[in-house]
């Protein structure tokens, strides 16, 4: 039990750790969900879910307050701060699903592309293979070693070097400290750089005389350094925590993850080159009508575009005339559209903005299960238009709005083979006037939107 007149005084400090909980741990968990392997949508949905704190954060906070660690404040804190991260989690929940949406499309375009084929490397790498795991696991225990010596190596310093005399005796200690650290950091980033690139080689291996894999395994081998550096050196900076003052901690981290980052940024720039020409190799592919059998010939040739395999739009499948934005083809199956073959001329690596006419011969590419995800959307979508919309089923305010209007309405029913949703159109001018959307939970949110063309 706790006076609750305490939280008077730290309300600002509730506030600021409930927002600090909330973006850290969305953050980390949707890193983590989406590192090993989850889609974007998926990995944000998981993160927003997860954002909340539990009863686990009394018992630290209770502990802290017995063992004399903490001050007395720290408890009711912790409980506030549980409470509202509770309560916000079934708001983010149903925001999730727009969160996510938000988040593919605001990311860059080198890295939308990237992201979706992250998937299918890692897809490669699970595959069982002999002579494997053994060259891995040494590289493993090379890198928790190496580790391992640079954190006793530490803790020896900030032990033993309060304790000399200042003058020989200490700088003699930290000068060998010192290069002891030097020689084993550079033992740590030559294994961490072996690890990368064997792992990245076992997902992509070289194939002929020409290496054309190149640029998607460098790309690979970066992100799996970054993945390295979370799981080995985030945890040994954390024991060195009570040895070091918790600044230089975080910002040998931050120093760290950011070198490597701008080393993921650099090989996802030179991923991109190789994109567009592969990309070019598979409208070539596509043109000659060879379908799946081109595909697959491309997939042995360019083993780094994931599993590109053709989907047609037919003409009466609800995407003709919509944009890949509006179809959320991405955001809702993790495949991402390499090519579109079209009589009036090939498109390499569309936009956003690209809008599919019947007929298109679309290059997916991804996981298996994306791209199978991807053409059951793009083949079981379809619109059914009503001269005399049930407009019953419309929310009652939206209905009183339409209304007051005075437009000619009609209603457009885009069903896909998972959910469906509605939009009301005005005939006379052809524009949607609302729409509505479903949640996970079922429910239906109406939204009117009197400027958005159709």
């Amino acid at each position: 039990l706790f006076d609750p007149a305490v939280l008077r005084d730290a309300w600002p400090l509730v506030l600021v750790l409930t927002v600090l909980v909330i973006s850290g741990k969305t953050l980390f968990v949707t890193i983590g969900s989406f590192l090993t392997g989850n889609g974007v949508r998926t990995s944000v949905q998981t993160g927003l879910s997860l954002a909340q704190i539990g009863e686990f954060s009394f018992i630290m906070a209770g502990l802290g307050l017995s063992l004399n660690a903490t001050g007395s404040s720290l408890y009711p804190v912790a409980i506030a701060v549980s409470a509202l991260t509770t309560l916000t989690t079934p708001a983010l929940i149903r925001a999730s699903p727009r969160i996510a949406d938000l988040v593919d499309r605001k990311l860059p375009h080198r890295v939308q592309t990237l992201v979706s084929l992250y998937g299918s490397w890692l897809e490669r790498l699970r595959a069982p293979r002999a002579g494997f795991v053994s060259p891995i696991r040494k590289l493993v225990r090379l890198l928790l070693l190496d580790a391992a010596v640079m954190v006793a190596t530490l803790i020896a310093l900030s032990m033993l070097a309060p304790r000399l005399a200042e003058g020989w005796p200490r700088f003699t200690l930290i000068g060998v400290g010192v290069v002891g650290l030097a020689i084993v950091g550079f033992g740590l980033a030559r294994v961490l750089r072996a690890l990368g690139d064997a792992l990245a080689r076992r997902a992509l291996p070289e194939k002929g005389r020409v290496d054309l894999a190149r640029a998607p395994r460098a790309a690979l081998a970066a992100a799996f350094r970054v993945i390295a550096v979370i799981l080995v050196v985030a945890p040994a900076l954390a024991l060195l925590s009570p040895f070091l003052h918790p600044a230089w901690v975080m910002l040998a981290l931050v120093v760290v993850l950011l070198a490597l980052l701008v080393s993921f940024w650099r090989r996802a720039t030179d991923f991109e080159g190789h994109l567009q020409a592969g990309a070019q190799v598979i409208a070539a592919a596509l043109s000659s009508g060879a379908g799946d059998e081109a595909m697959e010939a491309v997939r042995d040739q360019l083993p780094g575009l994931g599993e590109p395999m053709s989907c047609k739009v037919p003409p009466e499948s609800g995407a003709v005339g919509r944009s890949l934005a509006e179809l959320n083809l991405r955001g809702l199956t993790g495949a991402t559209v390499l090519a579109i073959h079209r009589e009036s001329g090939d498109v390499v690596l569309p936009t956003a903005t690209e809008r599919l006419n019947a007929g298109d011969l679309l290059a997916l590419a991804g996981t298996t299960e994306a791209v199978a995800a991807a053409r059951e959307l793009i083949g079981a979508l379809r619109i059914e238009a009503s001269a005399n919309p049930a407009l019953d089923a419309v929310d009652p305010q939206v209905q009183r709005r339409l209304r007051e209007t005075g437009v000619d309405l009609g209603m457009v029913v885009v069903s896909r083979p998972s959910d469906w949703e509605i939009y009301v159109i005005d005939r006379s001018e052809g524009r949607v006037v609302a729409r509505a959307s479903q949640h996970i939970d079922g429910r239906m949110t109406w939204t009117l939107e009197p400027a958005t063309s159709s």
